[in-house]
Order: structure tokens, then C-alpha cells, then sequence
């Protein structure tokens, strides 16, 4: 059994340190532990998905203020379809809408109608 971070162990498929037992101070030198062979990872199973749940192509949302001619741009050029290699949400699939704050996350799923849902 190689050691984590030698050339053998690297070589070999990816595998969980087992840090059981180590004192804190064992942990400062992490090529000292060795690989758990029994703890090796197993990707996740292939998962069939179902039809698509929703689709969009070149979605947008742009916000007028009252007493004003300011338009916001707040979102454009969503594609959620088979097309310019962008994907629909399938029946299944786990989907996570990420960024900071302000970016627009909140009018998206409010623009798909599941905000609703949500956010209750």
C-alpha cells in the first residue's frame, strides 16, 4: 500500500485518507498516513433522466422604472434548450442557480414560475 502523496499512490485510482487515530500532530505531515484501500471512491451511479422540465431560448428580463425612461437590463440571453450546447432542466436532475448577490438568481426562477414554490 502506497503512501498519500508518494508516486505509487498517485498512480492508483483516488482514495479517502484514513485519518483515524492520528493525533493532531500526525496530521501536520499528511505524507505519514497512510491510504485506506477499503475507503476507496466510488463514483456516483448513472443516473437515467426523464424529459425535459424546462426549457427557455434567449430569455430576458429588463425592469422599467416608474417615472422614468432607465430601463434595467437584468437578465438576457438565457438558454435553456439542445441548442449552442446549453441543456434543459430534465425530470431527475439535481440543478443549482449560483452567483453573488444582486446577480439576478431570484428573477430567474421567477421568470420559470418556481420561485414560488421555493421560496414558501
Amino acid at each position: 500500500m502506497g503512501k498519500a502523496g508518494s508516486k505509487d499512490a498517485l498512480e492508483e485510482e483516488p482514495a479517502i485518507l484514513d485519518v483515524s487515530g492520528h493525533g493532531d500532530s500526525d496530521l501536520d505531515d499528511l505524507d505519514s498516513i497512510e491510504v485506506s484501500q477499503e475507503a476507496r471512491y466510488e463514483p456516483p451511479i448513472d443516473k437515467i433522466l426523464g424529459e425535459d422540465l424546462i426549457t427557455s431560448k434567449e430569455m430576458g428580463k429588463i425592469f422599467e422604472l416608474p417615472g422614468s425612461a432607465l430601463r434595467v437590463k437584468a437578465l438576457e440571453h438565457i438558454n435553456l434548450n439542445h441548442v449552442n450546447s446549453t441543456y434543459p432542466v430534465r425530470a431527475g436532475e439535481f440543478v443549482i442557480v449560483r452567483g453573488p448577490s444582486g446577480g439576478g438568481k431570484t428573477t430567474l426562477l421567477n421568470l420559470l414560475g418556481i420561485a414560488p414554490q421555493i421560496l414558501s
